[in-house]
């Protein structure tokens, strides 16, 4: 499905099987439905601007998500969500809003250069592999409450007022290279530099040094 370019004002495809999608310059001028559907190969959000509520609960994505350089106004619900390969967000806007709850992430997850002004909902999602927030702007409150997280969690430049929460979450490891979000506190490890956690974590590794060699 090519939909390039084109000017939507209500479009709905619940429980539907998509073989490609490309939604790249799509304006979407009222509510989207996409609950439960079947991404089956690739499906691109490049420019694309979602004026109203969004919906893409329940849906699965086969060989990954890109949504880059666009906005979503309205709510974003990715909750229950299946990702079987790489997920990215790159100068992504969400202006209200943005939930991915319960959701499972198989392969990388990237947020980078994204602003979250609405409250930004982690709850209860599985990541499996690396998961990056670089240069995260959180403006409302972040909740990765019970997430579970596989592989490594990389904060870096994450900026912004959001409170983070993240009572019960179970992670690997997790890594702040430069400056703490608001809240956190360094934990220093007497011998291998040290590393930024935020409080209420269950379970970390010991520290290690950061990939950039700076110590805390």
């Amino acid at each position: 499905m090519d939909l390039a370019g084109a000017i939507l004002t209500k479009f709905g495809l619940p429980g539907a099987k998509i073989e490609y999608a490309d939604f790249s310059g799509v304006k979407f001028m009222g509510w989207a439905d996409f609950a439960g559907v079947e991404f089956l190969r690739s499906a691109a959000f490049f420019g694309t601007v979602f004026e109203d509520d969004v919906d893409f609960s329940g849906s699965s994505f086969t060989s990954g998500l890109s949504i880059k350089e666009s906005s979503f106004q309205g709510r974003a619900f990715f909750h229950r969500s299946n990702f079987s390969a790489g997920v990215s967000f790159i100068d992504v806007d969400f202006f209200k809003y943005a939930t991915f709850t319960s959701s499972k992430f198989m392969g990388t997850v990237r947020f980078e250069g994204s602003c979250f002004f609405g409250d930004a909902v982690f709850q209860s999602i599985q990541v499996s592999h690396e998961a990056f927030f670089s240069e995260v702007r959180f403006e409302s409150g972040v909740s990765f409450e019970l997430a579970r997280f596989g592989d490594m969690m990389i904060f870096r430049g994450i900026s912004g007022d959001g409170d983070f929460g993240f009572s019960g979450a179970e992670l690997t490891n997790i890594l702040v290279p430069h400056k703490a979000p608001p809240g956190w506190e360094v934990h220093v490890h007497e011998k291998e530099g040290g590393r930024i956690i935020p409080e209420g974590i269950s379970h970390t590794l010991p520290c290690s040094p950061c990939s950039d060699g700076s110590v805390f």
